[in-house]
């Protein structure tokens, strides 16, 4: 009698069976329970790879009944194709159920990412939170500096009176908006002209004559050419600068010209 195990394993041979032995041999049921999508594709994906052949071994098996019936072996050729037959249904049930897995996985990994993002989102909020009561802080802290300025400025100022009614030095009596600008820069640079003779043209400025091509005269002339353009900082105490608060009140910071 023909042993039933190497005849069905003879039959996925022939039928093209070309899973690696490692993998081949892996039990159904380990595959069946994969923790990732990855790990259901790669398991759906060796399933496959045997029940192809398992699906070509069962028609092949088939085709060969009449032979069977002839040599008297009808019995054993139907049990054997039974059991090719159960296999290829073992596997088309485990990757059914494995498909419903990876379902179940895609969702799960899916809630993961949302509920990452999620949570990231609550991260940012809390962030933000701590963030705008820090440019509260600041914002209380650049009040109090720019409240002092004008008094500041206003002291530079009479301080250059005084000096120039008793004729002092005026050293270090500038304010900072003056120290950081400057005027504009130029340097005077010698340039030769050279002019030529008279063009004629026509009405739509069509050259009518040759005209003489040589230069009729030359000469020499400076210009003025700006190498560093005018810089004029701000004066914070002239400026229109506010800062609302954050619960909606009145500004923390408001003062200067309104310009809206």
């Amino acid at each position: 009698m023909t042993n039933n195990r190497s005849t069905a394993q003879a039959g996925h041979v022939q039928a093209g069976h070309t899973l690696d032995q490692e993998a081949a041999a892996l039990p159904l049921a380990d595959l069946l329970t994969p923790r990732t999508v990855a790990e259901a594709d790669d398991a759906l994906a060796l399933i496959a790879a045997r029940l192809e052949p398992a699906n070509d071994a069962v028609a092949a098996h088939a085709e060969s009944r009449d032979d069977a019936l002839l040599a008297g072996t009808e019995a054993e050729h139907d049990a054997h194709g039974q059991r090719l037959a159960d296999e290829a249904r073992r596997l088309t049930v485990a990757a059914e159920r494995l498909a419903i897995r990876r379902a179940e996985l895609v969702a799960t990994e899916e809630r993961a990412h949302a509920e990452r993002d999620v949570q990231a989102g609550r991260d940012a909020a809390q962030r933000a939170e701590d963030r705008t009561l820090k440019y509260q802080g600041l914002a209380h802290q650049l009040a109090e500096v720019l409240a002092e300025l004008p008094e500041l400025h206003a002291q530079v100022e009479r301080a250059r009176r005084i000096a120039r009614q008793h004729d002092l030095s005026a050293d270090g009596l500038v304010l900072p908006h003056e120290t950081r600008s400057r005027p504009a820069e130029f340097e005077e640079v010698e340039v030769e002209v050279v002019q030529h003779g008279p063009r004629v043209t026509d009405g739509e400025g069509r050259r009518l004559g040759a005209g003489p091509d040589d230069p009729i005269a030359r000469f020499h002339r400076t210009e003025s050419r700006m190498i560093r353009p005018q810089v004029t900082a701000a004066n914070l105490t002239a400026a229109r600068i506010e800062l609302p608060a954050i619960d909606g009140g009145a500004a923390i910071v408001s003062q200067g010209p309104d310009r809206r």
